[in-house]
């Protein structure tokens, strides 16, 4: 059912701006500027996702919107869900191939474009300002930066917190539909309310640019056995494994079998973030 949704949604600006009683007239058109403060995740399980998104509408009909869409997740990690059943089982329940609406993975940030079209609208004039309301679908497609967490948080000998570490697994497409509820007052401000559901790979293939074969070299290069940086790809960044982590004050060396785990056992499943946002916007 989500994937009709989402086909549905990619098809309906071209058919309806196809629609002669909605082509729009050559410019210029109407540009909405919006800020939604949090974007929240109401789908996670395992994970929570807070951030922070942008958006710039064009109206190209009456009907009919393009966009492109910014988010910046501020916070991504495990739920409290899963500190509470790792703290009580001594059990990661943070892993790649957990049954998880995300699949275990976190979205540091994503870039989407797409099409909006209004399946109705009403409209009252109070102090004798016309305001409309709209009800809308959308449709969208971009990359996401997503990333795994190796070592979970944990209680430190002396009663402090431990902080979790990650890997960086890198840009992936992705997909995606929503609906959305605006309120356009004084005809140049908006308050929206949008959920949209993303849906991408959680295949991990890759940490920090190091692939499964690189791990395995790094993961000897710590077990003693000399090291020869021109087996590695160029894309790997060993560098991230070495030294000492300056929040957790332990070796990065520890997440070189964390990190080899998630590539040598890949999930191959689809995950899905679903974001509730309420946005503020400018009409111009």
């Amino acid at each position: 059912m989500r994937w009709v949704l989402v086909l549905a949604a990619l098809v309906s600006g071209s058919s309806f701006a196809s629609d002669p009683e909605s082509t729009p007239l050559i410019g210029p058109w109407r540009v909405e500027l919006g800020v939604a403060p949090v974007s929240a995740q109401v789908n996670g399980l395992f994970v929570d996702h807070l951030g922070t998104s942008g958006q710039v509408a064009v109206v190209l009909a009456p009907h009919f919107r393009v966009f492109v869409a910014a988010t910046w997740n501020w916070h991504a990690g495990e739920s409290r869900l899963a500190r509470e059943l790792n703290e009580k089982s001594r059990v990661d329940t943070f892993r790649i191939d957990r049954n998880d609406s995300n699949g275990g993975l976190l979205v540091s940030m994503g870039l989407v474009a797409g099409t909006e079209f209004v399946l109705s609208r009403g409209s009252v004039a109070s102090f004798h300002f016309p305001h409309r309301f709209e009800l809308s679908l959308a449709g969208f497609a971009g990359a996401l930066s997503t990333k795994a967490q190796l070592k979970p948080e944990a209680d430190r000998a002396d009663g402090s917190v431990s902080p979790a570490t990650f890997g960086d697994t890198g840009w992936r497409p992705t997909i995606g539909a929503g609906i959305g509820l605006r309120f356009e007052f004084l005809e140049r401000f908006s308050i929206r309310v949008d959920l949209r559901e993303s849906f991408f790979s959680s295949r991990v293939q890759t940490v920090n640019g190091c692939n499964v074969d690189d791990m395995r070299v790094i993961d000897s290069w710590f077990r003693g056995l000399p090291r020869s940086p021109a087996t590695l790809t160029s894309a790997c960044r060993a560098d991230t494994f070495d030294g000492t982590d300056p929040d957790t004050g332990l070796r990065r060396s520890n997440d070189v079998p964390l990190a080899l785990h998630l590539v040598r056992n890949p999930s191959s499943e689809w995950a899905s973030l679903q974001a509730l946002q309420v946005s503020f916007g400018v009409v111009f």
